[in-house]
């Protein structure tokens, strides 16, 4: 029988296939297959050793890796107060909207397009005009920011969650997660929320820049392909 190889004091047999994983953190798997034929473990056959190599990746990671790499969006910022002193701004400058302008500027980085931007108040009918045309645009993600939190004027969930086919309550969830060092336990007051609408994503984020900055950053951004090839499946 040839020799079997100890790596980290763990000789690799049938269980390579279950701890991978932990592995792989330390150690490259395309070097498994490229040991000498006399150090290979003689009871690991070759498609399983194979398999360790592939597996390195998850699904999701293959998935990201397959998908389009860059996308149009739509941003809808509401604001009654800014409405009221700068009316229908075609751009998150024309609107001194920072927060839309630190969306548009990540996105554009990342080599995404925003070809659609429009300001509204907190009014239920307008913001759902704006999501409707939004929707019947070229666009292939809607963002609005404005409008989650917990007082009498804050409608935009109210408004755009009865519309999701679908909901994505992990962006949430992460959203908030992420937030907690910032915020600390403030963020139960944020009901930033995610879901689908006629085949896409509709996210609806806090009015703050540092609110965006992070959704988009960690969230949104590395996750758009991801996203928009399950939605279109």
């Amino acid at each position: 029988m040839g020799r079997q190889v100890t790596i980290e004091g763990w000789r690799p047999t049938g269980r390579i296939i279950l701890m991978w994983k932990s592995y792989y953190q330390n150690h490259n798997f395309e070097n498994l297959t490229g040991y000498p034929e006399e150090e290979k473990n003689p009871n690991i056959s070759e498609s399983i050793m194979e398999s360790a190599v592939f597996m390195k990746e998850s699904t999701p990671e293959i998935h990201k890796k397959d998908a389009k790499k860059s996308f149009s969006f739509a941003l809808i910022t509401i604001s009654t107060s800014r409405y009221e002193k700068y009316g229908d701004a075609v751009s998150p400058d024309e609107a001194e909207d920072l927060s839309g302008k630190a969306m548009k500027e990540l996105l554009e980085a990342a080599g995404n397009k925003v070809s659609f931007y429009r300001l509204v108040p907190d009014e239920k009918n307008t913001l759902l005009d704006a999501i409707s045309t939004a929707l019947d645009s070229a666009t292939d993600i809607v963002i609005t920011s404005g409008g989650t939190g917990l007082a009498p004027k804050d409608l935009t969930i109210e408004s755009v969650a009865p519309l999701f086919e679908k909901e994505i309550p992990g962006f949430g969830e992460l959203f908030r997660y992420k937030s907690l060092e910032e915020i600390g336990t403030s963020v139960i007051l944020t009901r930033a929320s995610a879901g689908v609408i006629n085949g896409k994503a509709v996210f609806c984020l806090p009015g703050s820049p540092n609110a965006v900055k992070l959704a988009l950053s960690e969230i949104i951004i590395p996750e758009a392909g991801h996203i928009v090839r399950h939605v279109r499946e």
